[in-house]
């Protein structure tokens, strides 16, 4: 569903400043043209990265950061002030970047990463969406 909020055509494919968008988001900070070279190395004639490739992206061994470090700067992203993950801290994170979700949306996405069903995303829910 992430994906899809930040495929602003609906092409299924994500371009260089939608890759770049969501890699921000998630805390991996790179220049748009550092965006266009991951995104040409991984896509060279389309240019542009589907589910698949963006996920495999996204999953690349990060070099001088570790995976927790990354992942709690991803999570802090989507927080609330007081550390959790709600509906409402989700809106705002999307729309903050410019790619606003319905309310909808945003209540399927926190529901799929509500693993104690409280009703909020805890650090211990999102670490166990991360592979």
């Amino acid at each position: 569903e992430i994906f899809s909020a930040f495929d602003s055509d609906q092409d299924g494919l994500l371009d260089p400043t939608e890759v770049g968008t969501v890699m921000e988001l998630c805390g991996m900070h790179m220049s748009q043209a550092e965006v266009i070279d991951v995104v040409t190395e991984v896509a060279p004639i389309v240019r542009k990265l589907g589910f698949e490739e963006f996920v495999s992206v996204l999953t690349r061994p990060l070099p001088e950061v570790s995976i927790l470090d990354e992942t709690r700067k991803i999570f802090s992203t989507f927080a609330s002030s007081e550390g959790i993950i709600t509906v409402d801290s989700l809106h705002t994170a999307f729309a903050s970047l410019g790619h606003p979700v319905s309310a909808l949306m945003a209540k399927d996405m926190l529901r799929e990463a509500d693993f104690d069903e409280d009703g909020v995303v805890s650090r211990d829910d999102f670490m166990k969406t991360i592979p």
